[in-house]
């Protein structure tokens, strides 16, 4: 059987296919550690505000010395 030009072979396609595959796998997995890293800093700032409201401290920067 003649192969058509510019025709694929099944290796050519799995080949392709695992790739891609792991490709996708890479960014998925960048994205859930992103996310990860967001959430984490957003609680973390959310923390650190509630407790200057609480002890009504904060650092160096943001206090005001009267």
């Amino acid at each position: 059987m003649k192969k058509a030009a510019g025709a694929l072979s099944i290796d050519d396609v799995i080949s392709s296919d695992i790739t891609i595959s792991s490709k996708l796998s890479a960014v998925v997995k960048r994205s859930a550690r992103e996310k990860r890293r967001r959430t984490g800093r957003s609680i973390n700032r959310e923390s650190q505000y509630n407790q200057q409201l609480v002890f009504g401290v904060g650092d160096s920067k943001t206090m005001s010395f009267e």
